[in-house]
C-alpha cells in the first residue's frame, strides 16, 4: 500500500541492538526494528523506527504542541494522489 500512495517501496528491514544501537540512542539495551522506504524514482528515503526495547513508557502528554522537542512531522507531496486512491479502491 505504501507504494500505491507514496511512490515508495520497502528497501530493507533490519533489527538493530547491542552496543551500537545503545550508543546511537544513548539508551542502554535499545532494540529497534528498522524499515527503510525508498522512492521508486530518485529522491530521499525514510526510515521507520519501531522500538521494541524499551517498551511502552509514559503516555504522550495531552498538551503536546508542535514546538515541543519530541514533535515529528513529515510532509510528503504526492503527484496524482486521487488517481492512486481511485486505483486502490477500485481494484
Amino acid at each position: 500500500m505504501a507504494k500505491s500512495f507514496l511512490g515508495m517501496h520497502i528497501d530493507s528491514r533490519s533489527l538493530n541492538w547491542r552496543a551500537t544501537q545503545s550508543r546511537l540512542d544513548n539508551l542502554p539495551g535499545a532494540e529497534v526494528k528498522i524499515t527503510a522506504l525508498r522512492p521508486v524514482e530518485d529522491g530521499v528515503g525514510i526510515e521507520l523506527l519501531d522500538y521494541i526495547v524499551p517498551g511502552k513508557c509514559r503516555p504522550m502528554p495531552s498538551a503536546w504542541k508542535s514546538c515541543d522537542i519530541a514533535h515529528i512531522q513529515i510532509e510528503l507531496i504526492v503527484a496524482q494522489l486521487l488517481d492512486g486512491i481511485n486505483s486502490y479502491l477500485f481494484l
